[in-house]
């Protein structure tokens, strides 16, 4: 949800009447929050990560893209530079997924159809420069989900199944919980007024079957989640009373309702937009009974109605300080900063005084004053938006989501807040990227977690890794980062430290593993010492006579990864493989290993005058060309014979037998690679 805040900005700046805030500085506020996030998720389409693997069409990116297309459709309308950037990284999204609903065109879960409100917005905007195809007026936007909304509406009698567990009887029913609403409604209005626009005579099925859904979760979920007495919404029947809030009061979820509170705006201002009217979709309304023929008459005046009452109740909730608290009618539970639902809530508020609905004179002060306090308050020099409470469902979830930002420091919620003496915290930060610093943008949500956990408690143990989980073989470069993510850990509450290295996964020190151990412990007794000073003292006394050669070979592979983590996007996650040919190329591999061969060459003195020392150098050498090895025989196997590749890995085989190998992946044993080599006995 953090970045509704864009949409806030997106309905600031088309209010003229007033000079404050500057249009410019709302633009640049706008620009530097989704600035930073297109430089965190460079490719739209990759699947993000938390807890497991997701495509980005689900929910909380669906949320994210609605800001961003209102945002664009600002920067087209004020000539911004920005407008074929933004364009472009929206369809590379959109693209990414073929504009499918997350699970398909069969779904009837909203959180996967939440991103269709943006496919439908790219249908009615310009086409820039730099397409490929032409696309304007295409429905390659929008066929996909109208055949979702199509199915959902047949599917008037049939149960949906999710979890093994029966949501609903009908899909009416389908919104038992209130963010639903948001990721919901308004792709039914929208398309409703597509459908129109391009002459459908049956669009009208659309607009009925958001409000039937709509109504169902107002009236008859767990007895009605809307409580028209406070004009604020439960999020599902868990929190129906006799559930309550520490102060005995009903637990309204800020975000929750804001929400609804956005889904109203956008499911009413689709309705206000007339058949011939071009984006912007906030233009002038043309007046309601264009749409009669829709059903917009009966039901926008519903909504509105709605709409009018959570506006009133909200200005209530407001605290002195300008944000909504996460729980709206108890300040003291969890009672810091939070920046979405307050966005939300601005955000809808600005919708009303556009259009008329809201008196100026009462809430413009309200908007400007808020947003000015987000704009201080919440967004970084870097576009990071603090005070942005996690995913969750009610006020306690995420907590504490407390920033400094003057001072640059995390706070405890209230003075409640206290680890009892006797815990600690475990931070194992494993999603994030050991390619760069936990102080780097990259880790950005790594870092806050630690200062968030730091400002409770000065007893953090951490886990970090310096291996990849997806090839044990294969080095994992931390030598760039070690030392700053050590003095960071230090810094921050941190007092003791587990580096896990490949040794842990029963696998002996290939992938410069040995340097690693050596370098790691004694940063760890003293976080100041000289790490090249350090590998100078370990590549001596390990590698004694070759010292030279393994060194040089060392330093050329950090240079290489390091290229690969900044330069050719590798994310350093120890899920996420390096074994791409577009991270390796033949050259260099091949140049390694005739490195290796000096190396085997440097030691023959040994052979005959030191057998022992000759066979333990031996060893060391070719434990550290393994990895190269294996990445040949897997990437650039056609470069030989099949006989040369068949007795390059028979000795591989051989070689990681005699050393004592035995992973190849997390857990899978190296007999299964044998097995795809085809050389199991």
């Amino acid at each position: 949800m953090r970045n509704l805040f864009l949409s806030v900005c997106c309905f600031l700046v088309s209010v003229s009447l007033f000079a404050q805030p500057a249009r410019q500085e709302v633009m640049r506020a706008m620009e530097l929050a989704n600035d930073y996030f297109i430089r965190k998720y460079p490719d739209p389409g990759k699947p993000t990560f938390v807890k497991k693997e997701r495509p980005s069409n689900l929910w909380t990116r669906g949320v994210y893209f609605e800001g961003l297309a209102a945002l664009t459709e600002v920067e087209r309308l004020l000539g911004g530079e920005k407008y074929n950037q933004y364009y472009q990284y929206i369809h590379a999204w959109g693209a990414a997924h073929g504009w499918q609903p997350r699970n398909g065109v069969t779904t009837r879960d909203a959180d996967d159809y939440c991103c269709s409100q943006t496919y439908l917005d790219m249908y009615m905007m310009p086409q820039p420069e730099g397409i490929p195809a032409a696309r304007q007026k295409s429905w390659d936007f929008v066929v996909p989900t109208k055949q979702c909304l199509d199915n959902l509406i047949a599917a008037e009698d049939t149960p949906w199944i999710a979890g093994g567990q029966t949501k609903s009887t009908g899909s009416d029913g389908d919104w038992t919980w209130i963010d639903a609403i948001q990721m919901g409604l308004p792709v039914f209005s929208k398309m409703a007024r597509l459908c129109y626009m391009n002459g459908d005579k049956a669009a009208a099925r659309y607009t009925e079957k958001g409000w039937d859904m709509y109504e169902t979760s107002r009236e008859d979920i767990g007895g009605g989640l809307y409580n028209a007495k406070d004009g604020l919404w439960w999020r599902d029947k868990d929190f129906v009373p006799p559930y309550t809030e520490p102060n005995g009061e009903d637990c309204y979820w800020s975000r929750g309702n804001g929400g609804v509170y956005a889904a109203l705006v956008r499911a009413m201002d689709a309705m206000l937009v007339g058949k011939s009217a071009q984006p912007p979709y906030y233009m002038e309304p043309l007046g309601e009974k264009k749409w009669a023929n829709i059903g917009v008459d009966e039901h926008f005046k519903e909504y509105r109605k709605d709409y009018l009452a959570m506006t009133k109740a909200l200005l209530k909730c407001q605290r002195e300080d300008l944000f909504w608290n996460v729980s709206l009618h108890d300040e003291n539970n969890y009672g810091g900063k939070e920046l979405s639902g307050t966005a939300l809530f601005i955000y809808g508020m600005a919708w009303g005084v556009r259009h008329g609905y809201l008196s100026e004179s009462k809430y413009l002060p309200v908007i400007y004053q808020t947003w000015e306090t987000m704009v201080k308050e919440c967004l970084h020099d870097n576009g990071f938006l603090g005070y942005v409470q996690g995913t969750g469902k009610e006020p306690k979830d995420s907590q504490p989501v407390t920033y400094d930002k003057e001072n640059d420091k995390y706070l405890p919620a209230d003075d409640s807040v206290v680890l009892h003496e006797d815990l600690g915290i475990m931070f194992a930060p494993i999603t994030a990227s050991y390619g760069h610093s936990f102080t780097s943008e990259t880790n950005e949500d790594t870092k806050r977690q630690l200062l968030g956990w730091g400002a409770l408690t000065n007893n953090i143990h951490a886990w970090t890794y310096a291996f990849s989980s997806a090839q044990n073989l294969i080095f994992m470069n931390t030598f760039e980062i070690m030392q700053d993510n050590y003095r960071f850990l230090i810094e921050n509450g941190t007092t003791s430290l587990y580096d896990q290295t490949n040794g842990a996964q029963g696998v002996p020190d290939t992938g410069w593993a040995s340097a690693q151990f050596y370098v790691q412990s004694k940063l760890m007794w003293n976080i100041n010492l000289n790490m090249e000073e350090l590998l100078d003292d370990f590549f001596d006394n390990y590698f004694g006579p070759v010292s030279e050669t393994m060194r040089k070979i060392f330093n050329e592979e950090r240079l290489w990864t390091s290229h690969i983590y900044k330069d050719l996007g590798a994310s350093g996650r120890i899920y996420d493989g390096l074994l791409e040919e577009k991270y390796w190329t033949y050259s260099y591999l091949e140049r390694a290993l005739m490195q290796f061969e000096k190396a085997y060459e440097d030691i023959e003195v040994y052979r005959e005058s030191d057998k022992e020392r000759y066979e333990q150098l031996y060893d060391r050498i070719t434990l550290e060309s393994i990895q190269f090895r294996y990445i040949l025989i897997s990437l650039y196997g056609t470069h030989y014979t099949d006989a040369e590749l068949l007795d390059m890995k028979h000795a591989f085989k051989a070689d990681a037998e005699r050393l004592g190998l035995r992973f190849y992946v997390e857990n899978i044993p190296l007999e299964d690679l044998w097995k795809r080599w085809m050389i199991a006995e």
